[in-house]
């Protein structure tokens, strides 16, 4: 909440991708959402938002991560306990002009040699195909109460991803291997009551714009491989805490009626 409302007072065009995005909408039935542990925030294809939105972060009382570049934290006390909680910064831009790398946003004016420039930055990540996100406004407002950092029960309307756009962001995140909810979270929102209108979203997308066709045909073929499909299926099974479910096979439906 302190992220989205700093985000907010700053001016800045942004959406709230990852976790949030199944966690905060309807559920599918007799399927339980395990929660997410940190925000992703997908900011608009402009240099000077980029740094205005990471500036206005760093105003509200969050730090620069000293391992990941595009992470800042946020101390906050749950129970007896103080955590680090962190939000993410993603870009489309970047995915178009530097495939596969990051885009620099604030010199934090230290030397880093770890980076080519020997100078350490706070960066953001490629969200490939997301200038779509903007383009065609593929997230809409949704009033969450919750407690904020400083212990106040709030309400704040958080700018969420639509679930296609939510889909075209686990297009490869899904392969890797350490990311199994990726999966879990692909079968959550394919089984949630807006099933038929994602697809239709999808078809839309897919013959208006050649890299998300790419992106939803390149998801479609990675699961189609039966090594794959049966690894998508473990890893849903193991978050949903269910066995049996054949995931893959019903993924696999759904994208090919969208490619069609």
């Amino acid at each position: 909440m302190s992220a989205v409302k700093a985000l907010t007072t700053s001016g800045v065009q942004f959406a709230i991708a990852g976790g949030w995005v199944p966690v905060l909408r309807e559920a599918p039935a007799g399927i339980i959402h395990p929660g997410t542990r940190d925000v992703d925030v997908l900011l608009s294809d402009s240099d000077l938002a980029v740094e205005q939105a990471a500036r206005s972060l760093l105003s509200a009382g969050f730090h620069p991560s000293a391992k990941h570049e595009f992470q800042l934290l946020r101390e906050a006390t749950v129970g007896a306990r103080k955590f680090l909680f962190n939000v993410d910064l993603m870009h489309p831009r970047e995915a178009q002009i530097h495939p596969g790398l990051y885009e620099d946003i604030i010199d934090l004016g230290i030397t880093d040699r770890y980076d080519p420039t020997g100078k350490r930055w706070l960066k953001s990540i490629a969200f490939k195909s997301s200038a779509i996100v903007f383009e065609k406004k593929l997230w809409a407002t949704s009033a969450v109460e919750a407690r904020s950092f400083e212990g106040t029960q709030e309400i704040v309307d958080v700018p969420l991803l639509t679930p296609s756009a939510f889909i075209l962001s686990k297009c490869q995140s899904v392969a890797v291997e350490k990311r199994t909810r990726d999966a879990f979270d692909l079968y959550y929102v394919f089984n949630g009551p807006d099933a038929a209108k994602i697809v239709s979203d999808l078809t839309e997308m897919c013959s208006k714009y050649p890299e998300v066709r790419q992106q939803v045909s390149s998801l479609k073929s990675w699961i189609d491989n039966p090594e794959n499909a049966s690894v998508f299926d473990r890893n849903v099974d193991r978050h949903a805490k269910a066995t049996g479910l054949n995931a893959a096979s019903g993924l696999v439906m759904s994208l090919a009626s969208a490619l069609a």
